[in-house]
């Protein structure tokens, strides 16, 4: 991918043609998933900025490449923080305030996202 980003295309790199890289390479046949999840999310894990389209796997050159890739993951997180907050109040208000599924599920990372989610939208 780097390769290609720097000499070859300034387009994505589709998940097939990454797929036939790496069995040329003497990797065998891999799936998408496990290019996603064993490669793609290794490397992201790892500090390299990778931007996802439908067309494949980038990386970011330019601003417009990196705004891209901001607005896709604004696109994905919010909705999916906004859903989780309302579920949030659906439960607490079933319960009258005694159930909270964020707090239930221990899981302190989400409820901090929450309350910044909470005092972000209070101002």
């Amino acid at each position: 991918m780097r390769f290609q980003s720097e000499f070859v295309t300034k387009d994505y790199v589709p998940t097939a043609e990454i797929a036939a890289h790496l069995k040329d390479s003497g990797f065998g046949d891999i799936n998408d998933q496990r290019i996603r999840s064993s490669g793609i999310a290794k490397l992201r894990d790892s500090d390299v900025i990778i931007t996802s389209a439908a067309k494949g796997y980038k990386i970011p050159q330019t601003r417009a490449d990196i705004n891209e890739f901001l607005e896709r993951a604004s696109g994905i997180v919010v909705p999916l923080l906004e859903r989780v907050k309302k579920a949030r109040e659906v439960y607490r208000l079933s319960s009258r305030g005694e159930y909270d599924i964020v707090t239930a599920g221990n899981l302190t990372e989400l409820a901090k996202l929450l309350g910044a989610l909470e005092a972000f939208a209070d101002k």
